[in-house]
C-alpha cells in the first residue's frame, strides 16, 4: 500500500501514540511500581520537614546510657519488671495519654537477689491492667502452633478495615501473667527491597485478624477505632515520614533511666503518648526506611511512632487510584507527542521534555504535601517512549525522504540546496505547485554546423566539456538542472524550494557561463580544436512545477508560458546579436551593482504584448559607454529620438565587434523622428 506524504508523516505520530497508550496501560498493572516507590524515597527525604509529627508522640529509649546506669547501680539487662511497673506508675502521675511498649514480654522475669521474678511480675501486669492506658506488643512468626485461647485484649471489635495475610504465621504471645493487659502485634512490614515504608493496620495471622500496635493505640487512646483511614489495595497505609530518626530527629527522646528515675519534667510528659523501645546498639533494632542513614538510624519503635502519628494527624500517604495513572500517562504522553510534532528546534524539544519533567516532578511534590502518592515513571516512560518512537520514526521517514530526494535531484541540483530541501521538507510539493521561478535556457552558438565535421566521439567530447562549467555554475548558484535538449540546457532558480535570491542566484550563474565559456573557448582555440559559444535567455514568471510524465517515467520540470517566454528570449539572442537577453521582470530582482543594457522591446512569437529585454554585462566587460547607453535610452523615452540615436551612432567607434549596436541602429533609424508610442519594437514571426 502506497502512503501520499502526509500520511507518511503521520506515521511516526501514531506509533509514538500507540506507545504512550501501551505504557499508560502498563502502568496501571504495577509495571513501574519499585522506580514509583524510589522517586516517593526521594519526595519522602525532600519534603521530610514540610509536617510535623503530632506532638503527643513521645519517644521513650532504652539506649545505651540507660543500660549503663542502671548496670553502675547494679540492675542488669533485661531489668526487672517491677522497673517498668515503676515507670507506668510515673507516667500515670504525670498526666500522660498513656504507654506503649514495644518490647515482648514472652518470658517470666528472671529471679535476681532480694527482688523474686513472680512478685515483679505480678506488679507490672497489675499496672497493665489498671485504668492508666498502657499496651503490650504481641508477635506474628513464622510458625504452624495454634492459639488455644486468644487473649481478649488482643482480639478487636468487628472492623471493615482490611487485614493483611500473614501466611503459615503463628502468635509469640505475652508471659500468661501480662494476657489481660491490651496488646497489640508488633510486626511491621518491609517492602520487597527490605525498606519499610508502609504498614497494615490489622494483619490476619493464626487464623485471627488482630490490629497492629499503633492502630490499637490509637483507638484505645482516642476511644475510637479510626474507619476513614484511606489504604492502599492490600491494606496497607503509606507512612509519611516525619524526618530523620534518633535523637535529634522528627520526635523527641527521653531516656528511660530519667523516666524510672523520675528525672523528666512532667510537662514533658502530659497528655503525651509514650512509646517504650530498645535503641541500644546492641539490642539490634535498626530499620532501613527512605529516611534512615548511618548517621540517623531509624528503629522499629519510631516506625510505630510515625504510624500513630500518621493516624491521629490523618496525615498518611495513599498512592493515587488507577484511572488517575492512566490519565496523566496518557496526557504527559501526547504533550510530549505534540510538542515533538510542532516545535522544530531539537532545542526546543529537547527543552519541551525538561519542561514536562519538570511539570511532573513539581506535580508529584506538590500531591505528595497533600497525601496523594503520585506514580511518575509511566506517565514519563510514555512521554519519553513515545517521544523516541516517534523521533526513530520520524529518522527513518526522513531518512528514506532524504534517500529519495538525493537520488532525484542528486543529478540536478547542488548538494547544498539538497540538504536546504531535506532541512525543510514541507516547503516541497511534487505533485504540482505554482511558483515564481527564473527560467534560464542556453544554447551552444555554431553546434549543428561544427557537428557536422567531428567523429561522433568528438561531437559527445565537445558537448560533455560545455555542458559541464555550464552546469557547474548553474548548479554552484542554487539553481535546479532541468534537462538536456541537445546542446541547450534548460534550468530554474527559485524550485524546488522557494528562493527569495533566485533571480539574482540566476544572473550570476548566466555570468558565469559566459566567464567559463570564454576560457573553455580560448583553451580549446589555443590547441587548435574547434570553438564553442553561448546564447542565454532568462525570464522570471509563474509557473507549475512538480513531477510531470507517464508514473514509469517521470521528471520533475516546469512548464507555462513562462518557460516558452525564456526560451524565446534566448532564440532571440542571434536576431539581436547579443550573448544573453533577460526580461524586464527577470531584472526587476536583481540588484543595480549588476551591470545590464537595455536592447529594446519585443514581442516573441507567440506573445501579443511588447516586452523590454535587456543584456547583461559582467563586470570586467564594463566601461563608462554602459552609462550612457542607458542615457540614450532615457532621452529616446523622453522623446529626443535624435539625440538619442546621435548617441548610439557615436559608440561604433568603441564598440567595433559589438553585434547588438549596429542592428539595433538599423531597427531604430527609421523610427528616430516618429513618436508613436509602440513603433520601435521587435515583432518576432518565428520562435
Amino acid at each position: 500500500m502506497k502512503f501520499s506524504r502526509k500520511q507518511q508523516r503521520r506515521i511516526p505520530l501514531i506509533a509514538g501514540s500507540v506507545v504512550v497508550v501501551l505504557i499508560a496501560v502498563l502502568g496501571t498493572t504495577g509495571l513501574f511500581s519499585r522506580a514509583d516507590v524510589y522517586a516517593w524515597d526521594i519526595c519522602t527525604r525532600l519534603a521530610g520537614g514540610w509536617h510535623q509529627p503530632d506532638p503527643r508522640v513521645v519517644l521513650v529509649a532504652v539506649d545505651q546510657s540507660s543500660i549503663d546506669f542502671f548496670a553502675d547501680n547494679g540492675v542488669l539487662w533485661p531489668w526487672p519488671r517491677d522497673m517498668w511497673a515503676r515507670l507506668i506508675e510515673v507516667a500515670s502521675e504525670a498526666g500522660a495519654a498513656g504507654v506503649v511498649f514495644d518490647i515482648l514480654f514472652d518470658d517470666p522475669g528472671i529471679e535476681r537477689l532480694n527482688n523474686p521474678a513472680m512478685a515483679a511480675d505480678r506488679l507490672f501486669a497489675e499496672r497493665l491492667s489498671g485504668s492508666f492506658p498502657a499496651i503490650i506488643c504481641a508477635f506474628s512468626t513464622p510458625g504452624t502452633a495454634s492459639i488455644a485461647d486468644l487473649p481478649p485484649n488482643l482480639s478487636f471489635r468487628e472492623t471493615d478495615i482490611p487485614a493483611y495475610p500473614l501466611c503459615d504465621h503463628t502468635l509469640v504471645l505475652p508471659y500468661s501473667t501480662f494476657r489481660k493487659a491490651h496488646m497489640g502485634l508488633s510486626n511491621i512490614i518491609a517492602d520487597r527491597d527490605g525498606v519499610y515504608r508502609s504498614m497494615p493496620l490489622m494483619f490476619e495471622t493464626a487464623g485471627y485478624s488482630l490490629p497492629v500496635l499503633g492502630f490499637k493505640t490509637v483507638a484505645m487512646i482516642t476511644g475510637e477505632v479510626p474507619e476513614d483511614v484511606k489504604l492502599d489495595l492490600e491494606g496497607r497505609l503509606w507512612l509519611r515520614f516525619y524526618g530523620k530518626g534518633g535523637q535529634g530527629g522528627a520526635f523527641p527522646y527521653i531516656p528511660a533511666s530519667a523516666l524510672i528515675m523520675g528525672q523528666v519534667p512532667t510537662d514533658k510528659i502530659r497528655g503525651k503518648i509514650l512509646i517504650v523501645s530498645s535503641t541500644a546498639a546492641g539490642l539490634l533494632d535498626y530499620k532501613p526506611t527512605p529516611v534512615a542513614d548511618v548517621e540517623h538510624p531509624f528503629t522499629g519503635f519510631e516506625i510505630h511512632a510515625t504510624l500513630i502519628s500518621n493516624l491521629l494527624q490523618g496525615d498518611g500517604l495513599i498512592p493515587a487510584p488507577k484511572a488517575a495513572i492512566l490519565i496523566l500517562a496518557l496526557l504527559i504522553g501526547f504533550i510530549g507527542l505534540a510538542a515533538f510534532r510542532f516545535l522544530k528546534s531539537i532545542w526546543q524539544q529537547i527543552l519541551s521534555l525538561v519542561v514536562l519533567t519538570l511539570i511532573v516532578s513539581g506535580l508529584l511534590l506538590i500531591l505528595y504535601n497533600s497525601g496523594l502518592l503520585l506514580p511518575v515513571t509511566s506517565p514519563l516512560l510514555a512521554c519519553y517512549l513515545g517521544v523516541g518512537t516517534q523521533m526513530y520514526g520520524g529518522w527513518r521517514l526522513e531518512g528514506r525522504q532524504r534517500a529519495k530526494l538525493h537520488g532525484l535531484f542528486s543529478r540536478y541540483l547542488d548538494n547544498n540546496v539538497i540538504e536546504s530541501m531535506m532541512d525543510n521538507p514541507d516547503e516541497l510539493q511534487m505533485v504540482g505547485d505554482k511558483r515564481r521561478a527564473s527560467i534560464l535556457f542556453t544554447d551552444m552558438v555554431g553546434f549543428t554546423p561544427m557537428s557536422e565535421g567531428l567523429s561522433p566521439e568528438e561531437i559527445v567530447l565537445v558537448l560533455n566539456c560545455y555542458h559541464e562549467v555550464v552546469v557547474e555554475a548553474i548548479l554552484t548558484n542554487r539553481g535546479l538542472l532541468d534537462k538536456y535538449v541537445g546542446d541547450a540546457v534548460m534550468a530554474i532558480f527559485g524550485a524546488p524550494l522557494a528562493d527569495a535570491e533566485s533571480q539574482h542566484n540566476a544572473a550570476k550563474a548566466l555570468l558565469e557561463i559566459h566567464e567559463s565559456v570564454d576560457k573553455l573557448t580560448a583553451e580549446r582555440k589555443a590547441k587548435g580544436l574547434p570553438i564553442v559559444g553561448v546564447c542565454i535567455g532568462v525570464h522570471t514568471d509563474e509557473v507549475v512545477v512538480g513531477n510531470i510524465g507517464h508514473p514509469r517515467r517521470m521528471d520533475y520540470t516546469a512548464i507555462g508560458s513562462g518557460v516558452n517566454t525564456a526560451s524565446r528570449l534566448e532564440g532571440a539572442t542571434r536576431l539581436l546579436g547579443t550573448r544573453n537577453l533577460v526580461s524586464e521582470t527577470f531584472c526587476a530582482g536583481i540588484p543595480d551593482s549588476i551591470h545590464r543594457r537595455k536592447i529594446g522591446r519585443v514581442v516573441l512569437k507567440g506573445l501579443h504584448e511588447p516586452l523590454a529585454v535587456f543584456e547583461l554585462i559582467p563586470d570586467a566587460a564594463y566601461q563608462p559607454w554602459v552609462d550612457d547607453w542607458a542615457e540614450a535610452w532615457q532621452l529616446w523615452q523622453a522623446g529626443k529620438r535624435r539625440e538619442a540615436y546621435n548617441i548610439w551612432e557615436g559608440m561604433q567607434t568603441v564598440l567595433k565587434e559589438d553585434k547588438a549596436l549596429p542592428i539595433m541602429l538599423q531597427h531604430l533609424a527609421g523610427f528616430v523622428s516618429s513618436n508613436k508610442e509602440d513603433d520601435d519594437v521587435h515583432v518576432f514571426k518565428s520562435k
